[in-house]
């Protein structure tokens, strides 16, 4: 497919020879990728909500370290800045992968130390070029203004841990991309600041 033609939701693009990742020693193929209908700006921010709980995600204790914990929180509204998200295109894959920075830390989303494993934490972290566990993937779901998450290195979607809907429960990777996922704590919708 050129790249000069338009796709459709849910058509798929195959990738170019960059379509597999290496996770430290261990080679994974990825699965074709759909072109992204996501819309990215440099200058703008947006909260993330949980379909099943209507919380937003956001930064433990507002904290600006590396490897703070990313956490389901109270609200939707409001400018408290470690709930507020950008999105950038990764440079050579415009339309299929984006990197998650936080406002407040100037940090990225993150996959706990590039762990492939079911349940690993989400964190943010310095940006580290070519690091493949701070690209992600956000899948339409459905039809709604829903998003999946999933991770490029892993092909695990992002999840709120266990599904809780009460308290301040991590959101972590679960789940292999097979499909679109139907647990509506592996759903999102960006919310424009």
């Amino acid at each position: 497919m050129e790249s000069s033609e338009t796709l459709k939701i849910g058509e798929l693009k195959p990738m170019d020879e960059n379509s597999t990742v290496t996770d430290r020693d261990t080679l994974v193929t990825t699965a074709p990728v759909q072109q992204s209908d996501l819309q990215v700006s440099a200058s703008t921010y947006n909260r993330i909500i949980a379909r099943h709980s209507g919380k937003r995600l956001e930064v433990e204790f507002a904290s600006t370290e590396d490897g703070a914990r990313i956490l389901m929180a109270n609200g939707t509204s409001g400018t408290y800045q470690p709930s507020h998200w950008r999105f950038d295109w990764v440079p050579g894959f415009e339309g299929r992968f984006v990197t998650i920075r936080n406002r407040n830390s100037d940090k990225y989303l993150d996959v706990n130390g590039a762990s492939t494993d079911t349940g690993a934490l989400v964190v943010q972290f310095t940006r580290i070029q070519g690091n493949f566990n701070q690209h992600f993937f956000l899948e339409r779901v459905g039809v709604e203004d829903y998003y999946a998450i999933w991770a490029r290195h892993s092909q695990k979607y992002i999840e709120v841990f266990g599904g809780l809907s009460d308290g301040h429960p991590p959101l972590v990777q679960s789940g292999t991309r097979v499909g679109q996922p139907t647990l509506t704590h592996q759903h999102f919708r960006l919310q424009l600041i």
